[in-house]
């Protein structure tokens, strides 16, 4: 399933909806900072949260300068804030009609609308002629019932006319198949073919999962205060700001390794804890190592031991360390928190996305296909050629899944697919706005832009150790004559 469009706004800082194109591989949202790219892949968000944490509440995300006067009307008429434009890919169609006798053409899309109440509406138009046709074709009917489905240019009319005749044993049992099916559809304005059409596409149309700095790995956490926070929380769940971010990217770690808290009560071994954790490390670190292309000597090292000498919490109980071995200083390790901010960056979000998708996958979800990634100025304090390492990274999460994500650095920017770039401005009066209009934007929004423009000629500059710009081609085919 491929999300084509999104409507946002009102939402936050979006004071009019912002109608966006999506790439069906990879959108790159383009703008300062505090234009509004973060509120847009927030909105996106709370739609559809693949780990149903997020939802919208107006008081939080109205915009203020309207929210008096909605509240007044909220609990009766929830207003819109998100509308997506979906469209099925050619296997998810040809399922579809081969299933329900539909002719879906590739043109084929639908629109889901989530509003400030966490409702959302429907809207989906499949013809239902060439299923009319195929139900007059249904084996055994009398000539009068097939007469009767004929002339019907829907299901609910094919049903009313069979009501009006005679009707054989078969002809019987054909119009209580169609009884059923007109019961089964709460769509009572709507033809049923468009409410069966729906049915099969609401399985495949895929959550969203977001990605920030906060959630990043921390080098060393306590285990028995985190199992005292998540049983706090567990009993009150009002009290659930004592699950921070860092306590979440842990979990995930523990998950991935296939290791729960209550393993470390005293009856599984050190080494059996130990070996569960770095197997998992040296996974995530070939995996990091395939792409992370600064420092190719790089290792993560678990350890998890007590230490009663430390500060609170940390000498209560066994504490899990991250610590990164570099071979290329003599095996020297330094905690993970000390390391590049860019490697804890790359190391946690893998951590995090390996997590997530096994957690998914448990619940059924198809995490190879029924997942949209948005990640928030991802690589920022990467190394410009490491921003073209990770550049590579999300290529290759692309291929399965379609990624929106913020940038305000031209290396993330690839110069050759700015049909990709979305520009992000914050308006006076209008608020946030959206726009595929690269040439049309402040100076200062585009500049990353222009800079990766720049980039691109510059790198071409030290082919050789005499270069000569001219204007246009036309000069070059002077000079080379």
């Amino acid at each position: 399933m491929i999300l084509t469009k999104a409507a946002v706004g009102p939402y936050r800082s979006i004071n009019t909806s912002q109608s966006v194109a999506i790439d069906p591989y990879v959108t790159v949202l383009v703008g300062m900072n505090e234009a509004g790219k973060t509120v847009f892949l927030k909105a996106l968000h709370k739609t559809n949260d693949a780990l149903g944490v997020e939802s919208f509440n107006p008081t939080d995300d109205y915009p203020r300068r309207n929210l008096t006067a909605y509240l007044r009307k909220h609990e009766d008429e929830p207003e819109r804030v998100v509308e997506f434009t979906f469209q099925p890919t050619k296997a998810e169609r040809e399922s579809i009609n081969k299933s329900l006798h539909t002719q879906l053409g590739e043109n084929f899309t639908f629109t889901v609308t989530h509003n400030y109440g966490n409702g959302r509406s429907i809207s989906v138009s499949a013809d239902e002629s060439p299923v009319m046709e195929a139900l007059s074709k249904t084996p055994g009917l009398s000539s009068d019932a097939v007469k009767a489905v004929s002339s019907s240019a829907s299901i609910r009319a094919a049903y009313t006319s069979l009501s009006q005749i005679d009707l054989t044993e078969a002809d019987t049992d054909f119009a209580e198949g169609l009884k059923k099916r007109i019961n089964a559809s709460p769509w009572k304005d709507s033809p049923i073919t468009n409410h069966e059409v729906w049915r099969k596409l609401s399985t495949l149309v895929p959550k969203f999962l977001y990605f920030s700095d906060y959630d990043l790995l921390p080098g060393k956490i306590n285990l028995a205060d985190l199992r005292t926070r998540l049983a706090t929380v567990k009993s009150d769940p009002t009290k659930k700001a004592l699950i921070e971010p860092k306590h979440l990217s842990i979990l995930a770690l523990l998950r991935i390794a296939g290791v729960d808290l209550d393993d470390f009560d005293g009856k599984t071994t050190y080494e059996e804890m130990r070996a569960k954790v770095e197997g998992v490390s040296i996974n995530l670190t070939d995996k990091v190592l395939e792409f992370w292309k600064q420092n190719e000597d790089l290792e993560v090292e678990v350890d998890i031991r007590p230490d009663s000498t430390d500060v609170t919490p940390f000498d209560n109980g066994p504490n899990l360390y991250l610590r990164i071995k570099n071979r290329r200083h003599r095996g020297v390790t330094t905690p993970f928190d000390q390391r590049s901010r860019g490697f804890i960056w790359f190391f946690s979000f893998l951590v995090w996305f390996d997590s997530v998708q096994a957690q998914l996958a448990s619940s059924g979800v198809n995490t190879s296909t029924d997942l949209i990634l948005l990640l928030d100025e991802p690589g920022l304090a990467l190394h410009a050629l490491a921003q073209e390492d990770f550049l590579n990274y999300i290529d290759n999460l692309s291929q399965e899944h379609q990624v929106i994500y913020t940038t305000h650095s031209p290396f993330m920017v690839r110069s050759d697919r700015l049909n990709q770039v979305r520009i992000v401005e914050d308006k006076p009066e209008l608020g946030t706005t959206i726009s595929e209009n690269l040439s049309g934007s402040d100076p200062r929004t585009i500049f990353p832009l222009q800079a990766a423009l720049g980039w691109n000629v510059a790198q071409n500059l030290f082919i050789s150790k005499t270069n000569l710009l001219v204007e246009g081609v036309s000069e070059l085919a002077y000079l080379q004559t």
